[in-house]
């Protein structure tokens, strides 16, 4: 951060340490949420980032693995302290019901909103035969900073010729971080031989009341496998 704050989050903690590695403040996850959401017993895939327009931290990260409690925990620093107050809030799970669940965060940020990709599973059943589709969150950050009711967007339904697009990964602006519109790619991530290519973007902010996801296929002239 502007004032040489580190925060490194692995499994179930979040470790917050000054620019010279010195520990300032060590929590578990359930801990640093401080009982905002009820109980939390199995939190995990935890992701960090830091807002430089605002001077203000991230986090995220999931609790529960099946339909009987899945949500996607959202903090925000209320300060550009991190040891001090942050505002939590969950996401649901499963937004469309049914016996399904969410994994696989994946996050990024722009001037004015948060993105959290994530995909939906089935119950009891592996990453590959269980999947259903990807979503995209988007999130209003300023909300989250001050405390109050989050301003969401929900994408869903995000499918090529009849077959859901997954493991959306958010391309975070570097240059214009104040642009009102986000972009992401994703492959076919079960294809053994693919050379389909998608670009994704979500057209505007959350306050704007217009945002919608845009899919654009493009066409490699290599192809390539299953990533490891």
């Amino acid at each position: 951060s502007n004032d040489g704050i580190v925060i490194s989050v692995i499994n179930t903690t979040a470790t917050i340490l000054d620019s010279d590695g010195n520990m300032l403040k060590f929590r578990t996850l359930s801990g640093i949420v401080a009982g905002q959401l009820g109980t939390l017993d199995r939190f995990y895939d935890p992701k960090v980032t830091y807002d430089p327009i605002n001077d203000r931290f991230i986090l995220v990260f999931l609790e529960g693995s099946n339909s009987s409690d899945t949500r996607i925990v959202v903090g925000f620093t209320e300060t550009k302290d991190p040891t001090g107050i942050w505002n939590f809030y969950a996401l649901d799970g499963r937004p469309l019901g049914g016996t399904t669940w969410s994994d696989y965060p994946i996050i990024a940020q722009n001037g004015t909103d948060l993105y959290i990709t994530v995909n939906l599973l089935r119950d009891n059943e592996s990453w590959q035969e269980g999947f259903v589709q990807s979503f995209i969150w988007q999130v209003n950050k300023e909300d989250g900073y001050q405390g109050n009711t989050l301003r969401q967007n929900l994408f869903y339904d995000i499918a090529y010729g009849g077959k859901p697009v997954w493991s959306i990964c958010p391309v975070q602006p570097a240059l214009d971080f104040n642009q009102n519109n986000m972009y992401f790619l994703s492959v076919r991530p079960d294809a053994s031989s693919n050379d389909t290519l998608f670009l994704h973007e979500i057209t505007n902010s959350s306050t704007n009341g217009n945002a919608e996801h845009k899919l654009t296929v493009l066409q490699s002239d290599t192809k390539y496998g299953v990533p490891p």
